[in-house]
């Protein structure tokens, strides 16, 4: 039997790659903020191409909410962003992993949290 592959196009990525990082978050995410706010470029991408109204995000909005519900889980809140200037409807810049030591201190020291 023959398998056809295909190869993911750019929001299947985006998808792929956020829900995978939820994932490592809630098994104990351990990298420094700069890491952290590079991982999260997945979950920007998606946001922007929903705000274009990208169809092929779309089609896959129920994945990004599951996930997203996760995420929310799973950060502590600051009081400001870590990333940028975005609203605080960009919620994944606006926290941190609860359960990453390294974060957290992060965190406290630029008094985030």
């Amino acid at each position: 039997m023959r398998l056809i592959h295909r190869n993911l196009n750019d929001e299947e990525k985006w998808v792929s790659e956020y829900e995978s990082l939820v994932k490592y978050i809630s098994e104990g995410y351990e990298e420094i903020i700069y890491e952290y706010t590079n991982d999260l470029s997945c979950r920007l991408f998606i946001q922007r191409a929903i705000e274009n109204g990208n169809s092929e995000v779309l089609v896959m909005s129920k994945r990004v909410k599951r996930a997203d519900i996760k995420l929310k889980q799973l950060l502590q809140k600051t009081k400001q962003c870590i990333h940028g200037d975005y609203p605080k409807s960009y919620f994944w810049f606006w926290g941190v992993p609860k359960y990453s030591e390294e974060l957290m201190n992060e965190a406290k020291l630029n008094n985030w949290v």
